[in-house]
């Protein structure tokens, strides 16, 4: 019941170190004390709370506390010390307590990760699931681009690579890139998806939502199709190039005996049937 410590006898401890002798030590044969096994006993070792391996406490800052059953789940994280002595594994379940994400799968290439301190599942491409893998998921997870439409997005890089096939409509959605201008799958390539997508002006002939679309200098969007700028005024394909179009074009107005719909068409200021003509 008693033993000589410092000079001093004193009672036995219950357990580990409990009431200041520590039973890893001479202690432990004379006085045949054993490790706590119960929540809260002092302690200064892990042995000290039980005999482990693989055993149900350990010492966590000198109180004996239960092995977590995975990760950092209970308050001892299985990535650091405890890890050996409680033998206690990564969770590989949903909404686990973590701090990192070896506490919720051994990974790389694993089915979760810690996700703001819960286990969650690596997502299947992207940020699907709420898991970026343009950042710490991807290596982890190693998930790629999603390369599909309709999948859950945060950014471009969550659907493709620069030059791909796909991009992020609006930071919400996969979507395909678009052949060019801003048609299919209306995301104008003027804008977010022109970088990403490396998407060029449209030939004539095709879809268009604004001049933009169309090639620079020598076509036009004129209702929702590309085609050619007129040489001057408002002629061939109907639209007027003293509005929008002049801008887009740069055409000038026609000579005599040009085509045209107004005054303005002509550099007479005179439209006669339709024919620029200088005024009389």
């Amino acid at each position: 019941a008693y033993f000589c410590n410092a000079g001093a006898c004193e009672s036995c401890p219950q357990c580990g170190t409990n009431q200041g002798g520590n039973c890893a030590d001479d202690i432990e044969d004379f006085c045949g004390c054993t490790a706590c096994m119960i929540e809260a006993a002092d302690c200064v070792v892990n042995e000290d709370c039980d005999d482990g391996p693989n055993g149900a406490y350990f010492c966590n800052a000198g109180a004996c506390e239960s092995c977590p059953q995975c990760g950092t789940n209970q308050g001892g994280n299985c990535a650091d010390d405890i890890e050996d002595f409680c033998g206690c594994t990564a969770c590989m379940i949903e909404a686990a307590d973590c701090v990192v994400n070896e506490d919720c799968d051994d990974g790389p290439n694993g089915a979760y990760f810690c996700n703001a301190g819960t286990c969650e599942s690596c997502p299947s491409c992207g940020t699907n699931q709420g898991g970026n893998c343009a950042a710490d998921v991807a290596d982890f997870c190693q998930c790629q681009a999603c390369m599909s439409e309709a999948e859950p997005c945060v950014v471009n890089e969550d659907c493709d690579a620069p030059g791909g096939s796909y991009f992020c409509e609006a930071a919400t959605s996969c979507a395909a890139c678009p052949s060019c201008g801003s048609t299919q799958p209306g995301g104008n390539c003027d804008t977010d998806a022109e970088d990403f997508c490396q998407c060029q002006a449209c030939a004539d002939g095709e879809a268009c939502q604004a001049d933009d679309d169309c090639q620079a200098g020598t076509s036009f969007c004129n209702v929702g199709t590309c085609g050619a700028c007129p040489t001057c005024g408002s002629r061939d394909p109907g639209s007027n190039c003293a509005d929008d179009v002049n801008l887009a074009c740069s055409c000038e107005a026609c000579a005599d005996g040009e085509s045209c719909l107004s005054p303005a068409d002509c550099v007479s200021g005179s439209c006669v049937g339709n024919v620029c003509a200088t005024p009389e």
